[in-house]
């Protein structure tokens, strides 16, 4: 396994994000979103801001995608935290916004971020180093109904790596 200690507990690098933190806007995409609009929105967003992410990635890489997959959840348990949206709220965040929202959870519960935004910035990271990888949901109570998503990453032979970053529940 690839030695993270350099990188653990870094402000943030290669994402340039005032000292303040993040000052972004929201903007709400649509009201009354399924899961095919989450989803469509989830890999634009990874597509469009992997670059937000591109020297995280790099720093993450391991020798192997499997390496680099471990390097992905551990890092990503370490410093960041998981909350779930606000009820009737779907937030889709970019990885920089994730990486500082999920950071502050530390010190502020009202700060974290959730399995779609976890989805996004592991995507973006995956992008970035040409891992093929795809998104997986599942409902656990109620047939049909989504309650998360998690990407797996494919290995050299195509065998599934699920980097599921959220918390045991």
């Amino acid at each position: 396994m690839t030695d993270l200690s350099n990188i653990y507990n870094q402000n943030l690098s290669g994402i340039n994000i005032p000292a303040t933190g993040y000052m972004g806007f929201r903007k709400t995409l649509l009201i009354d979103a399924d899961l095919d609009d989450t989803l469509v929105n989830a890999k634009r967003i990874a597509i469009r801001d992997a670059h937000q992410v591109k020297q995280l990635a790099s720093e993450l890489k391991g020798n192997s995608i499997h390496e680099t997959a471990e390097n992905v959840w551990d890092y990503l348990r370490a410093n960041t935290v998981y909350k779930l949206d606000k009820k009737g709220i779907e937030e889709l965040r970019t990885p920089a916004r994730s990486l500082v929202d999920g950071k502050k959870g530390f010190m502020d519960t009202s700060f974290g971020i959730d399995c779609d935004d976890y989805t996004i910035l592991v995507s973006a990271i995956l992008i970035n180093l040409g891992i093929n990888h795809e998104y997986r949901v599942a409902s656990y109570s109620q047939k049909g109904k989504f309650q998360h998503i998690y990407p797996v990453a494919f290995d050299e032979n195509g065998e599934p790596l699920i980097i599921d970053i959220v918390p045991e529940i």
